[in-house]
């Protein structure tokens, strides 16, 4: 039997190692390790500015509303609301622009149109220490990702023990999303057959850049008595921990109205 040169058997040796190391570097990143990731990077904003780009319905509306806006979030963990925050949206719904504003005792706001920028809009006040939190939630919410820039996000949700009893499984793809490579976590809920206040076949997705660990975009459908909701959005970061201070979403409670021309051109510049 003739034997095998040792040169052709080193060579053979060497390809056979580097196709198997390729094939366990191209495996996708364990759900649990990617959560603790993630995790990990959103722990280390101290602030961040983003444009976001929103669609969503809710089981009884008709329509979709499409929104898009710009966020500065300053991170206040001991805070009931978790951020300070600078908010300007733009929604379908009506056609309106809203701006507000939050720096941990006041929150600030008023709403125009594109026809009315010179016209001075009244500036509503509303004060957390008089009058609690329970409005707040309602004053830019749906844009201010509390689920995935606050502490105890969904990220660190989806590890607990209870989450168990709630989540079927895990999934973890890889995908180019907005021109980058991302992993595309996805979760799926428990169904609850029977449960009529239960949101069956829920399934969140989450499109997490490879490059540091941080969602740029997210999906959740649910079902709910033969209704359907569904919410997407895409995230671009315009700054990450950059010089922003306290000071910078101070509200000025002197500053009674105010005529909206300078917020749209300002927004402008950003969503055009």
């Amino acid at each position: 039997m003739k034997i095998i040169d040792k040169k052709y058997f080193l060579a053979a040796c060497v390809l056979l190692i580097a196709i198997f190391s390729f094939k366990i570097n191209a495996q996708p990143i364990k759900p649990r390790q990617l959560l603790k990731k993630v995790e990990a990077s959103i722990s280390l904003l101290n602030n961040v500015t983003y444009k976001i780009n929103k669609s969503e319905k809710f089981f009884t509306q008709r329509d979709t509303v499409y929104d898009v806006a710009i966020c500065s979030l300053y991170m206040a963990p001991k805070d009931e609301m978790k951020f300070y925050h600078i908010v300007d949206i733009k929604s379908s719904y009506k056609n309106t622009y809203t701006h507000y504003q939050y720096d941990g005792k006041y929150a600030s706001g008023f709403w125009y149109k594109a026809d009315s920028l010179n016209i001075p809009k009244k500036i509503f006040f509303h004060s957390v220490v008089e009058d609690g939190y329970d409005r707040l939630y309602s004053m830019g919410s749906s844009v201010i990702l509390r689920n995935i820039f606050q502490k105890n996000n969904i990220f660190k949700q989806a590890r607990s023990f209870l989450a168990r009893f709630a989540i079927a499984k895990f999934e973890v793809k890889e995908q180019i999303f907005m021109e980058n490579p991302v992993y595309v976590l996805s979760i799926y809920g428990k169904s609850r057959e029977g449960r009529v206040d239960y949101v069956n076949n829920e399934v969140y997705t989450i499109y997490i850049r490879k490059s540091d660990f941080l969602p740029i975009g997210y999906k959740n459908y649910g079902e709910l008595e033969g209704m359907k909701k569904y919410e997407y959005y895409e995230i671009e970061y315009l700054a990450i921990n950059s010089k922003l201070s306290v000071e910078d979403f101070k509200v000025n409670t002197n500053l009674k109205e105010v005529k909206p021309l300078i917020y749209y051109e300002r927004f402008q510049q950003y969503i055009n």
